[in-house]
């Protein structure tokens, strides 16, 4: 076969590689067998290794943008709003 099997949390994206490599800060992969890492959502933050459960900016904050690596990336919201 052309790809290595690749558990959640790993990706391959070298034709003939043997081993997956983790998905990197600020993605994650999802699915079984993934090619290539997907962007992490905006309002959420993804470590390595990341599979489907990734966590959300706690309340009281959010994600300004997408591929945020850490909660400490999350943006305090402002006064008045949630």
């Amino acid at each position: 076969w052309n790809y290595h099997f690749c558990v959640p949390g790993k990706y391959n994206d070298e034709f003939g590689q043997q081993h997956c490599k983790g998905c990197p800060e600020g993605t994650y992969c999802p699915y079984f067998n993934m090619t290539w890492p997907m962007p992490c959502p905006q309002g959420y933050y993804c470590g390595v290794n990341m599979t489907e459960d990734i966590p959300p900016c706690p309340r009281g904050t959010y994600g300004a943008s997408d591929s945020l690596v850490a909660e400490s990336n999350c943006t305090v919201c402002p006064a008045g709003h949630f």
